[in-house]
């Protein structure tokens, strides 16, 4: 159990703010904070979806954080599911619930092919001025990284591509 966990900021991806955990948390090693969120995982992740959230959720419960809330409010998935079958939205749950191995639905990746707009995530110029002033930090927006989306909605400023990847790749962080 964590003794620590950030406050969440609105439309705050679920990225940003394992960013934000592993910064204050006071953990030399990535693999160090992968490990007290996730567990002992060693696939690769992605920043938009990642699997896992189970445990994940466990970590944070106490810090009035759900599965739910993760999933809904901290990932695209709300985003991509929309246009999706009921099945399709069930084998994603499941997928993002798995603490261990891979399921037959990652083998497919379709998720990774239908929620990617480009291959590093995206951000505001304007959002990073505000956000500095509001918070005294910036973070990643989740609006930011929707599929299509290629404008701030607040600002209507063009998205800029950042050097963040989509997909984390854990063995990169191995102690």
């Amino acid at each position: 159990m964590l003794s620590y966990f950030p406050v969440m900021y609105p439309d705050e991806i679920l990225y940003s703010v394992i960013a934000r955990y592993h910064k204050y948390s006071g953990n030399a090693q990535v693999r160090q904070t992968i490990n007290d969120l996730f567990g002992n995982k060693s696939d690769s992740s992605s920043v938009i979806l990642p699997a896992h959230l189970n445990h994940f959720s466990e970590q944070v419960f106490s810090f009035g954080i759900s599965f739910e809330e993760l999933l809904y409010n901290r990932t695209l998935f709300p985003f991509f599911a929309l246009f999706q079958s009921d099945q399709f939205i069930q084998n994603v749950i499941k997928w993002t619930e798995e603490n261990s191995g891979k399921t037959e639905f990652d083998r497919y990746a379709m998720w990774r092919k239908s929620a990617q707009t480009s291959e590093h995530l995206r951000y505001c110029p304007a959002c990073l001025v505000e956000d500095s002033k509001r918070y005294g930090e910036q973070y990643w927006h989740r609006q930011h990284q929707i599929i299509g989306v290629s404008v701030c909605t607040s600002h209507k400023t063009v998205l800029c591509d950042s050097n963040i990847p989509h997909y984390i790749d854990p063995q990169k962080y191995q102690l």
